[in-house]
């Protein structure tokens, strides 16, 4: 698994889910803040099924598991009032069936 802290290295490395949080993010976000600040966590980038499986042990609950887009699947797990850690997942490693489902409290 990959954690990226700031928009910049994530940018450098997975352009398309960066261009993605700019609809949450502003200009100053992105120029000065680490996500920890502006999303309330880190962004994961998952590499392998076991990852994948190892992050739904640790989380029973998922306030958004969605195809945020194409290709990569989106969960977050909001656990402070800035939001909280990001699990990016390429869609490719998913079986049928074992998407969760959001959970919204």
């Amino acid at each position: 698994m990959i954690v990226f802290t700031n928009f910049a290295d994530l940018n450098d490395h997975y352009p398309d889910i960066a261009e993605n949080l700019t609809k949450f993010l502003t200009p100053e976000d992105i120029a000065e803040e680490d996500f920890l600040g502006t999303l309330g966590g880190d962004v994961h980038i998952i590499d392998t099924r076991e990852e994948y499986l190892h992050v739904l042990k640790e989380n029973d609950t998922w306030d958004m598991a969605e195809e945020i887009i194409p290709g990569w699947f989106l969960l977050l797990n909001c656990n402070n009032n800035a939001g909280g850690p990001s699990y990016y997942i390429p869609t490719c490693i998913l079986q049928e069936g074992d998407r969760p489902e959001s959970y919204n409290a």
